[in-house]
Protein backbone atom coordinates (compact mmCIF):
# COMPACT_ATOMS: atom_id res chain seq x y z
CA UNK A 1 0.00 0.00 0.00
CA UNK A 2 2.73 2.36 0.71
CA UNK A 3 4.70 1.61 -2.14
CA UNK A 4 1.27 2.02 -4.28
CA UNK A 5 0.33 5.45 -2.65
CA UNK A 6 4.11 7.25 -3.69
CA UNK A 7 3.22 6.09 -7.17
CA UNK A 8 0.23 7.97 -7.08
CA UNK A 9 0.87 10.66 -5.18
CA UNK A 10 4.30 11.27 -7.81
CA UNK A 11 3.89 15.09 -9.40
CA UNK A 12 2.94 14.88 -12.71
CA UNK A 13 6.02 16.99 -13.90
CA UNK A 14 7.98 13.96 -12.34
CA UNK A 15 5.40 11.26 -13.23
CA UNK A 16 7.63 9.64 -16.20
CA UNK A 17 10.29 9.17 -13.53
CA UNK A 18 8.40 6.90 -11.30
CA UNK A 19 7.06 4.00 -12.12
CA UNK A 20 5.38 0.93 -9.99
CA UNK A 21 5.67 -3.31 -10.90
CA UNK A 22 3.68 -6.09 -9.50
CA UNK A 23 5.56 -9.51 -9.64
CA UNK A 24 4.61 -12.64 -8.32
CA UNK A 25 5.76 -16.01 -8.63
CA UNK A 26 4.83 -19.36 -7.10
CA UNK A 27 5.70 -23.03 -7.84
CA UNK A 28 4.94 -26.48 -6.87
CA UNK A 29 7.80 -29.36 -6.28
CA UNK A 30 9.18 -31.71 -4.16
CA UNK A 31 11.96 -32.97 -2.14
CA UNK A 32 13.25 -35.77 0.00
CA UNK A 33 14.98 -34.01 2.41
CA UNK A 34 11.99 -31.64 4.03
CA UNK A 35 14.81 -29.72 6.87
CA UNK A 36 18.12 -30.99 5.51
CA UNK A 37 18.59 -33.68 7.92
CA UNK A 38 21.83 -35.02 8.11
CA UNK A 39 21.99 -39.01 6.99
CA UNK A 40 23.35 -40.20 9.90
CA UNK A 41 20.09 -38.94 12.25
CA UNK A 42 18.10 -41.83 14.02
CA UNK A 43 14.91 -40.57 12.00
CA UNK A 44 16.69 -40.12 8.74
CA UNK A 45 15.81 -37.41 5.78
CA UNK A 46 11.69 -36.98 5.09
CA UNK A 47 10.41 -36.69 1.86
CA UNK A 48 7.21 -34.07 1.58
CA UNK A 49 5.81 -31.96 -1.68
CA UNK A 50 5.46 -28.65 -1.01
CA UNK A 51 4.59 -25.49 -2.76
CA UNK A 52 5.17 -21.71 -2.72
CA UNK A 53 3.40 -18.47 -3.75
CA UNK A 54 5.26 -14.99 -3.91
CA UNK A 55 3.85 -11.95 -4.56
CA UNK A 56 5.92 -8.54 -4.84
CA UNK A 57 6.10 -4.53 -5.56
CA UNK A 58 8.62 -2.80 -7.30
CA UNK A 59 8.82 1.38 -6.90
CA UNK A 60 11.39 2.90 -9.41
CA UNK A 61 11.84 6.70 -8.87
CA UNK A 62 14.47 8.21 -11.40
CA UNK A 63 16.03 12.24 -12.06
CA UNK A 64 18.71 13.12 -14.17
CA UNK A 65 21.16 12.70 -11.15
CA UNK A 66 19.23 9.96 -9.11
CA UNK A 67 17.79 6.56 -9.31
CA UNK A 68 15.99 4.86 -6.62
CA UNK A 69 14.23 1.95 -6.15
CA UNK A 70 11.87 0.05 -3.33
CA UNK A 71 11.11 -3.66 -3.11
CA UNK A 72 8.89 -5.55 -0.73
CA UNK A 73 8.59 -9.44 -1.24
CA UNK A 74 6.58 -11.69 0.94
CA UNK A 75 6.84 -15.47 0.19
CA UNK A 76 4.51 -18.23 1.95
CA UNK A 77 5.88 -21.88 1.54
CA UNK A 78 4.61 -24.81 2.62
CA UNK A 79 4.67 -28.71 2.85
CA UNK A 80 2.16 -31.15 2.22
CA UNK A 81 2.94 -33.28 5.24
CA UNK A 82 5.31 -31.65 7.26
CA UNK A 83 3.77 -28.06 8.23
CA UNK A 84 6.23 -27.52 11.05
CA UNK A 85 8.73 -26.86 7.90
CA UNK A 86 6.37 -24.19 6.47
CA UNK A 87 7.31 -20.94 6.40
CA UNK A 88 6.67 -17.12 5.69
CA UNK A 89 9.79 -15.29 4.26
CA UNK A 90 9.64 -11.13 4.07
CA UNK A 91 12.49 -9.31 2.48
CA UNK A 92 12.69 -5.60 1.95
CA UNK A 93 15.16 -3.67 -0.15
CA UNK A 94 15.92 -0.08 -0.77
CA UNK A 95 19.03 0.99 -3.42
CA UNK A 96 20.01 4.53 -4.43
CA UNK A 97 22.51 6.05 -6.29
CA UNK A 98 22.96 9.80 -6.51
CA UNK A 99 25.42 11.54 -8.82
CA UNK A 100 26.88 14.46 -6.46
CA UNK A 101 28.99 15.96 -9.26
CA UNK A 102 30.34 14.91 -12.65
CA UNK A 103 33.46 13.20 -11.42
CA UNK A 104 31.76 11.85 -7.78
CA UNK A 105 28.60 9.50 -7.62
CA UNK A 106 27.15 7.91 -4.27
CA UNK A 107 25.26 4.65 -3.70
CA UNK A 108 23.33 3.46 -0.70
CA UNK A 109 21.61 0.72 0.22
CA UNK A 110 18.74 -1.09 2.96
CA UNK A 111 17.72 -4.69 3.33
CA UNK A 112 15.88 -6.53 5.57
CA UNK A 113 14.87 -10.52 5.07
CA UNK A 114 13.00 -12.78 7.19
CA UNK A 115 12.94 -16.51 6.53
CA UNK A 116 13.84 -20.24 7.26
CA UNK A 117 16.59 -22.00 5.64
CA UNK A 118 15.22 -25.03 4.06
CA UNK A 119 13.21 -22.78 2.26
CA UNK A 120 15.23 -19.61 1.91
CA UNK A 121 17.86 -20.70 0.03
CA UNK A 122 15.54 -22.50 -2.75
CA UNK A 123 14.16 -18.61 -3.17
CA UNK A 124 16.92 -18.17 -5.48
CA UNK A 125 17.48 -18.38 -9.15
CA UNK A 126 19.32 -21.72 -10.57
CA UNK A 127 22.26 -18.88 -12.22
CA UNK A 128 22.30 -17.76 -8.77
CA UNK A 129 22.19 -20.36 -6.27
CA UNK A 130 24.99 -19.66 -3.56
CA UNK A 131 27.57 -22.12 -3.01
CA UNK A 132 28.02 -22.31 0.74
CA UNK A 133 27.60 -24.44 3.70
CA UNK A 134 24.66 -24.41 6.03
CA UNK A 135 23.46 -25.96 9.52
CA UNK A 136 20.76 -28.61 9.13
CA UNK A 137 17.16 -27.93 9.94
CA UNK A 138 15.06 -25.33 9.13
CA UNK A 139 16.32 -22.55 10.86
CA UNK A 140 14.73 -19.23 11.15
CA UNK A 141 16.40 -16.15 10.91
CA UNK A 142 16.19 -12.35 10.84
CA UNK A 143 19.14 -10.73 8.94
CA UNK A 144 19.49 -6.79 8.29
CA UNK A 145 22.32 -4.83 6.61
CA UNK A 146 23.28 -1.61 5.15
CA UNK A 147 26.05 -0.30 2.68
CA UNK A 148 27.38 2.86 1.33
CA UNK A 149 30.29 3.24 -1.72
CA UNK A 150 31.83 6.58 -2.97
CA UNK A 151 33.47 7.12 -6.41
CA UNK A 152 35.66 9.62 -7.32
CA UNK A 153 36.64 9.48 -11.25
CA UNK A 154 40.13 11.38 -11.06
CA UNK A 155 40.50 11.24 -15.39
CA UNK A 156 38.74 9.55 -17.96
CA UNK A 157 40.62 6.13 -17.19
CA UNK A 158 41.62 6.60 -13.59
CA UNK A 159 39.05 6.11 -10.47
CA UNK A 160 39.11 5.64 -6.77
CA UNK A 161 36.05 3.94 -4.68
CA UNK A 162 35.44 3.65 -1.02
CA UNK A 163 32.81 1.24 -0.19
CA UNK A 164 31.52 0.04 3.74
CA UNK A 165 29.16 -2.26 4.37
CA UNK A 166 27.28 -3.57 8.41
CA UNK A 167 25.35 -7.11 8.63
CA UNK A 168 23.71 -8.35 11.49
CA UNK A 169 22.29 -12.25 11.31
CA UNK A 170 20.57 -13.88 14.12
CA UNK A 171 18.66 -16.87 13.97
CA UNK A 172 15.44 -17.30 16.13
CA UNK A 173 15.81 -19.97 18.78
CA UNK A 174 14.65 -20.59 21.95
CA UNK A 175 18.60 -21.40 23.09
CA UNK A 176 20.93 -18.51 23.15
CA UNK A 177 21.01 -17.07 19.10
CA UNK A 178 24.17 -17.26 17.00
CA UNK A 179 24.31 -13.75 16.33
CA UNK A 180 26.69 -12.50 14.01
CA UNK A 181 27.68 -8.83 13.76
CA UNK A 182 29.88 -7.67 10.68
CA UNK A 183 31.15 -4.42 9.41
CA UNK A 184 33.44 -4.08 6.25
CA UNK A 185 35.29 -1.35 4.62
CA UNK A 186 37.10 -1.12 1.22
CA UNK A 187 39.87 1.07 0.10
CA UNK A 188 39.91 0.88 -4.29
CA UNK A 189 41.57 1.66 -6.94
CA UNK A 190 41.37 1.26 -10.70
CA UNK A 191 43.03 2.14 -14.37
CA UNK A 192 41.54 1.25 -17.55
CA UNK A 193 43.38 0.76 -20.76
CA UNK A 194 41.12 -0.08 -24.09
CA UNK A 195 40.97 -3.99 -23.41
CA UNK A 196 41.93 -4.14 -20.13
CA UNK A 197 41.27 -2.48 -16.15
CA UNK A 198 44.43 -2.95 -13.28
CA UNK A 199 42.69 -2.57 -9.69
CA UNK A 200 43.65 -2.81 -6.50
CA UNK A 201 41.56 -3.11 -3.62
CA UNK A 202 42.35 -3.36 0.37
CA UNK A 203 39.64 -5.08 2.36
CA UNK A 204 39.42 -4.52 6.31
CA UNK A 205 36.45 -6.22 7.85
CA UNK A 206 35.71 -6.95 11.52
CA UNK A 207 33.45 -9.43 12.90
CA UNK A 208 31.62 -10.08 16.20
CA UNK A 209 30.21 -13.76 17.03
CA UNK A 210 28.21 -14.45 19.93
CA UNK A 211 26.65 -17.88 21.35
CA UNK A 212 29.19 -19.85 19.73
CA UNK A 213 29.20 -23.78 20.80
CA UNK A 214 32.63 -25.32 21.64
CA UNK A 215 33.57 -28.03 22.99
CA UNK A 216 33.06 -31.49 22.86
CA UNK A 217 29.52 -33.57 22.23
CA UNK A 218 28.36 -33.76 25.93
CA UNK A 219 30.48 -30.93 27.45
CA UNK A 220 29.75 -27.83 24.93
CA UNK A 221 29.58 -24.27 26.16
CA UNK A 222 28.52 -21.00 24.37
CA UNK A 223 31.27 -18.34 23.86
CA UNK A 224 32.05 -14.87 22.08
CA UNK A 225 34.55 -14.53 19.36
CA UNK A 226 36.01 -11.33 17.90
CA UNK A 227 37.60 -11.90 14.69
CA UNK A 228 39.57 -9.69 12.31
CA UNK A 229 39.79 -10.46 8.13
CA UNK A 230 42.05 -8.29 5.99
CA UNK A 231 42.87 -8.73 2.48
CA UNK A 232 45.09 -6.82 0.09
CA UNK A 233 44.48 -7.78 -4.15
CA UNK A 234 45.36 -7.07 -7.21
CA UNK A 235 43.36 -7.42 -10.66
CA UNK A 236 43.73 -7.89 -13.80
CA UNK A 237 41.03 -8.30 -16.17
CA UNK A 238 41.23 -8.22 -19.71
CA UNK A 239 38.64 -7.96 -22.71
CA UNK A 240 38.76 -10.11 -26.05
CA UNK A 241 36.07 -8.07 -27.87
CA UNK A 242 34.69 -11.02 -28.69
CA UNK A 243 32.33 -11.05 -25.61
CA UNK A 244 34.57 -13.00 -23.55
CA UNK A 245 36.85 -11.87 -21.03
CA UNK A 246 38.86 -13.26 -18.56
CA UNK A 247 40.26 -11.67 -14.35
CA UNK A 248 42.87 -12.70 -12.51
CA UNK A 249 43.27 -11.99 -8.65
CA UNK A 250 46.33 -12.12 -6.65
CA UNK A 251 46.96 -10.96 -2.74
CA UNK A 252 47.12 -12.11 0.22
CA UNK A 253 44.90 -12.39 3.45
CA UNK A 254 45.12 -11.82 7.08
CA UNK A 255 42.72 -13.50 9.63
CA UNK A 256 43.37 -12.77 13.35
CA UNK A 257 41.52 -13.46 16.58
CA UNK A 258 40.93 -10.35 19.18
CA UNK A 259 40.25 -13.56 22.22
CA UNK A 260 42.77 -16.19 23.57
CA UNK A 261 46.02 -16.54 21.86
CA UNK A 262 45.84 -13.88 19.31
CA UNK A 263 45.98 -16.60 16.80
CA UNK A 264 46.96 -15.09 12.92
CA UNK A 265 46.64 -17.19 9.86
CA UNK A 266 48.15 -15.50 6.57
CA UNK A 267 46.93 -17.07 3.20
CA UNK A 268 47.04 -15.94 -0.32
CA UNK A 269 43.64 -14.71 -1.97
CA UNK A 270 43.17 -15.36 -5.51
CA UNK A 271 40.48 -15.31 -8.08
CA UNK A 272 40.56 -17.15 -11.92
CA UNK A 273 37.71 -16.48 -13.88
CA UNK A 274 36.79 -16.85 -17.40
CA UNK A 275 33.39 -15.05 -18.38
CA UNK A 276 31.17 -15.12 -22.06
CA UNK A 277 28.73 -12.40 -21.44
CA UNK A 278 26.20 -10.86 -24.17
CA UNK A 279 22.66 -10.11 -24.13
CA UNK A 280 21.55 -13.65 -24.89
CA UNK A 281 23.94 -15.50 -23.27
CA UNK A 282 25.97 -15.91 -20.00
CA UNK A 283 28.73 -17.95 -18.98
CA UNK A 284 31.29 -18.03 -16.01
CA UNK A 285 33.79 -20.70 -14.73
CA UNK A 286 35.82 -19.75 -11.86
CA UNK A 287 37.99 -20.94 -9.16
CA UNK A 288 38.27 -18.72 -5.78
CA UNK A 289 40.83 -19.00 -2.96
CA UNK A 290 39.63 -16.67 0.05
CA UNK A 291 38.68 -16.40 3.66
CA UNK A 292 35.13 -15.86 3.33
CA UNK A 293 32.52 -15.16 6.42
CA UNK A 294 29.52 -17.67 6.66
CA UNK A 295 26.62 -16.22 8.92
CA UNK A 296 25.04 -19.69 9.36
CA UNK A 297 27.76 -21.90 10.60
CA UNK A 298 29.13 -18.29 12.15
CA UNK A 299 32.43 -19.16 11.18
CA UNK A 300 34.99 -17.35 9.18
CA UNK A 301 36.71 -19.72 6.69
CA UNK A 302 39.43 -20.34 4.03
CA UNK A 303 37.01 -21.51 1.14
CA UNK A 304 38.63 -23.19 -2.36
CA UNK A 305 35.87 -23.17 -4.85
CA UNK A 306 35.16 -23.86 -8.66
CA UNK A 307 31.63 -22.58 -9.77
CA UNK A 308 30.53 -22.86 -13.42
CA UNK A 309 27.29 -20.85 -13.80
CA UNK A 310 25.57 -20.44 -17.53
CA UNK A 311 22.51 -18.98 -19.15
CA UNK A 312 22.25 -20.17 -22.35
CA UNK A 313 19.32 -19.74 -25.44
CA UNK A 314 18.27 -23.22 -26.54
CA UNK A 315 15.79 -21.59 -29.59
CA UNK A 316 15.86 -18.12 -29.35
CA UNK A 317 12.29 -17.86 -31.74
CA UNK A 318 10.83 -20.06 -29.16
CA UNK A 319 12.17 -18.31 -25.87
CA UNK A 320 13.20 -21.44 -24.53
CA UNK A 321 16.23 -21.12 -22.25
CA UNK A 322 18.60 -23.41 -19.83
CA UNK A 323 20.27 -21.66 -17.02
CA UNK A 324 22.01 -23.38 -13.98
CA UNK A 325 24.92 -23.55 -11.66
CA UNK A 326 27.36 -26.16 -10.90
CA UNK A 327 30.08 -26.11 -8.02
CA UNK A 328 32.41 -27.70 -5.54
CA UNK A 329 33.91 -25.98 -2.17
CA UNK A 330 36.17 -26.95 0.48
CA UNK A 331 35.46 -24.47 3.48
CA UNK A 332 38.05 -24.71 6.89
CA UNK A 333 36.75 -22.47 9.58
CA UNK A 334 39.69 -20.60 10.59
CA UNK A 335 39.94 -20.53 14.76
CA UNK A 336 42.99 -18.85 16.83
CA UNK A 337 45.15 -18.79 13.60
CA UNK A 338 44.26 -22.93 13.14
CA UNK A 339 42.57 -24.23 10.12
CA UNK A 340 39.21 -27.05 11.60
CA UNK A 341 37.87 -29.87 10.05
CA UNK A 342 36.49 -28.85 6.68
CA UNK A 343 32.71 -28.70 4.93
CA UNK A 344 32.48 -29.79 1.60
CA UNK A 345 29.65 -28.91 -0.47
CA UNK A 346 28.53 -30.24 -3.94
CA UNK A 347 25.92 -28.31 -5.96
CA UNK A 348 23.86 -29.34 -8.85
CA UNK A 349 21.40 -26.26 -9.92
CA UNK A 350 19.49 -26.59 -13.72
CA UNK A 351 16.52 -25.08 -15.35
CA UNK A 352 14.48 -25.38 -18.36
CA UNK A 353 12.71 -21.93 -18.84
CA UNK A 354 9.92 -20.86 -21.44
CA UNK A 355 8.71 -17.85 -21.93
CA UNK A 356 5.17 -17.53 -24.16
CA UNK A 357 5.72 -14.21 -25.05
CA UNK A 358 3.53 -13.96 -27.89
CA UNK A 359 0.38 -14.09 -25.40
CA UNK A 360 1.43 -13.37 -22.36
CA UNK A 361 4.27 -11.26 -22.23
CA UNK A 362 6.45 -11.42 -18.66
CA UNK A 363 5.64 -14.90 -18.55
CA UNK A 364 8.00 -17.57 -17.65
CA UNK A 365 7.68 -20.82 -17.26
CA UNK A 366 10.71 -23.04 -15.27
CA UNK A 367 11.29 -26.83 -14.98
CA UNK A 368 13.84 -27.04 -12.06
CA UNK A 369 16.48 -30.00 -10.80
CA UNK A 370 18.45 -29.07 -7.77
CA UNK A 371 21.37 -31.58 -6.14
CA UNK A 372 22.52 -30.40 -2.35
CA UNK A 373 25.49 -32.83 -1.20
CA UNK A 374 27.35 -31.39 2.22
CA UNK A 375 29.63 -33.61 3.95
CA UNK A 376 31.27 -32.30 6.82
CA UNK A 377 34.68 -33.69 8.46
CA UNK A 378 34.63 -34.25 12.20
CA UNK A 379 36.84 -36.23 14.51
CA UNK A 380 34.58 -38.61 15.40
CA UNK A 381 32.55 -39.11 11.71
CA UNK A 382 31.76 -37.29 8.78
CA UNK A 383 27.83 -35.63 8.70
CA UNK A 384 26.78 -36.31 5.22
CA UNK A 385 24.03 -33.94 4.25
CA UNK A 386 21.83 -34.58 0.73
CA UNK A 387 19.04 -32.90 -0.70
CA UNK A 388 17.59 -33.33 -4.43
CA UNK A 389 14.83 -31.11 -4.87
CA UNK A 390 12.37 -30.96 -8.44
CA UNK A 391 10.59 -27.89 -9.00
CA UNK A 392 7.95 -26.61 -11.47
CA UNK A 393 7.52 -22.47 -11.31
CA UNK A 394 5.78 -19.70 -13.00
CA UNK A 395 6.52 -16.27 -12.45
CA UNK A 396 5.95 -12.89 -14.17
CA UNK A 397 5.68 -8.87 -13.61
CA UNK A 398 3.44 -6.23 -14.58
CA UNK A 399 4.29 -4.29 -16.60
CA UNK A 400 6.65 -5.81 -18.17
CA UNK A 401 10.51 -3.97 -18.47
CA UNK A 402 13.34 -4.49 -20.05
CA UNK A 403 16.11 -7.54 -18.44
CA UNK A 404 18.73 -5.62 -17.20
CA UNK A 405 21.90 -7.47 -16.34
CA UNK A 406 23.44 -10.81 -16.18
CA UNK A 407 20.76 -13.66 -15.73
CA UNK A 408 24.35 -15.36 -13.35
CA UNK A 409 25.95 -14.62 -10.57
CA UNK A 410 29.69 -13.12 -11.75
CA UNK A 411 32.18 -14.24 -8.94
CA UNK A 412 33.16 -10.93 -7.19
CA UNK A 413 34.84 -11.94 -4.51
CA UNK A 414 36.86 -9.24 -3.44
CA UNK A 415 35.11 -5.70 -5.05
CA UNK A 416 38.18 -4.64 -7.16
CA UNK A 417 35.86 -3.92 -10.04
CA UNK A 418 32.93 -4.36 -12.23
CA UNK A 419 33.10 -7.17 -14.78
CA UNK A 420 35.85 -6.13 -17.41
CA UNK A 421 33.99 -5.62 -20.56
CA UNK A 422 30.83 -3.60 -18.99
CA UNK A 423 33.67 -1.19 -18.04
CA UNK A 424 35.06 -1.00 -21.20
CA UNK A 425 31.98 -0.22 -22.94
CA UNK A 426 31.46 2.91 -20.30
CA UNK A 427 34.26 4.03 -20.04
CA UNK A 428 36.49 6.25 -22.85
CA UNK A 429 39.60 4.78 -24.58
CA UNK A 430 42.76 6.62 -23.68
CA UNK A 431 43.54 8.47 -26.63
CA UNK A 432 46.84 8.87 -28.36
CA UNK A 433 49.24 11.74 -27.45
CA UNK A 434 47.86 15.34 -28.36
CA UNK A 435 44.58 14.51 -29.23
CA UNK A 436 41.58 14.78 -26.72
CA UNK A 437 39.68 12.31 -25.16
CA UNK A 438 36.36 10.87 -26.31
CA UNK A 439 33.03 11.66 -24.77
CA UNK A 440 31.96 8.24 -23.27
CA UNK A 441 30.37 7.55 -20.09
CA UNK A 442 32.86 7.33 -17.01
CA UNK A 443 32.94 3.65 -15.58
CA UNK A 444 30.85 3.10 -12.84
Amino acid sequence: MVLACAAVAARPAQAQDASLQAIFSGSIGFTDNVLSTPEQDPLGPEADGFGSVSPGLVFRYDTPRTAQSLSYTFTRSFFFRHSEASSYTNTAVWAGRFTTSPTTELTLGLIGTQGQLNTFIRAQTPGQTSLSAVPPGGTVFVQGGVNEGFSKQLSPVVGVAQSASFLVYSPLTEEPPARTYNATNTLSAQRLWRDDIGALALTFAYTHFENVTVGTPGSEQLESRDQLLNTFVASWQHDYRNHFSSQLDLGVSQSADLGGEHGQLWQPAGLLAARYVREEAQAELAYTHAAQLNVFLSQVSLVDAVTLRLALPIDAAARLWAEGSAGVQLAQPIEDGQLGDGTTVLLGDAALLWSPVTFIPGLELALRYQRLEQIATTSAADIRLVRNTVVLSVSGAFPETEATGSRILMTQPFGAAPPARRARREAPAEEPAGEQPGSGRRAE
